[in-house]
């Protein structure tokens, strides 16, 4: 199985500048995100959605 752990180290390692960029709160909101179920991603997904969408009150 892979152990996130090593992939989220090296990829900090890799991505350099980028992962650096991330808030805290990012990151925790990531990690946050990867442990929810599939069903809970996607209601997620469905709720940022109406945030990305731009109102008429603008």
């Amino acid at each position: 199985m892979l152990d996130r752990n090593k992939l989220e180290s090296s990829f900090c390692d890799s991505a350099g500048c980028e992962w650096l960029k991330l808030t805290d709160l990012e990151i925790r909101l990531i990690k946050l995100y990867r442990q929810i179920s599939e069903k809970d991603r996607k209601q997620v997904q469905r709720i940022a959605g109406y945030f990305a969408e731009p109102s008429d009150i603008e």
